[in-house]
């Protein structure tokens, strides 16, 4: 009888263990998923932010054109930097639309397949961003250079402005796209060793 007892008593326990096992997997998975759920929408709002700042910023630069000096150069460094604004307004969008397709319901394969499109764009776009700001810079100094007067603050102000730019657009790539990415591929992949367990 005794013997009959314990092992009831090992089978309620083992049911229990197993139960409590089952829960904490259940926790485990739905907190990794609400990582990776937080990583996507801190990358749409940062896009979302960044279209709303480019629309507002379009108009001011195109009302602002009659105000400036009327120089070649001037007008060349006037019409790149609204066509940049113009060309980041399409950029946020597309990478909103690309975020926009995650499907966390799809499985982790589909969302790895859109997370590593939205990667590829952003490399694309750094890249093509370097290059037209640099592109910038140098018409915006040949511009200035091409005053004849020009006052020691307004150059402190232009090197300032340039060393923002690069420290500005280092960090956002490292620290908001960088990081959201890593912290959604963690999640990706525990997501995965937990369904394979």
């Amino acid at each position: 009888m005794e013997l009959e007892e314990m092992k009831t008593l090992w089978e309620a326990l083992d049911k229990k263990l197993s139960e409590s096992n089952r829960i904490n997997a259940i926790i485990v998975h739905q907190m990794t998923e609400q990582r990776t759920k937080k990583g996507i929408n801190n990358l749409i709002t940062y896009e979302l932010i960044g279209v709303i700042l480019c629309l507002l910023c379009l108009p001011f630069l195109v009302f602002m054109f009659k105000y400036v000096w009327h120089t070649p150069l001037v007008h060349a460094t006037m019409y790149l930097t609204i066509a940049m604004f113009g060309a980041a307004c399409i950029s946020q969008s597309l990478k909103l639309f690309l975020l926009s397709r995650i499907d966390l319901t799809q499985g982790i394969s589909n969302i790895i397949l859109h997370i590593n499109r939205y990667t590829i764009y952003l490399k694309r776009e750094k890249i093509s961003y370097f290059i037209v700001i640099s592109i910038f810079f140098i018409l915006f100094i040949s511009t200035l250079l091409s005053f004849k007067n020009i006052e020691p603050w307004r150059w402190a102000i232009v090197i300032c402005g340039i060393v923002l730019a690069v420290v500005g657009t280092v960090w956002q790539y490292k620290k908001i796209y960088g990081a959201n990415i890593e912290a959604i591929r963690r999640s990706l992949d525990e997501l995965r060793e937990l369904k394979n367990d």
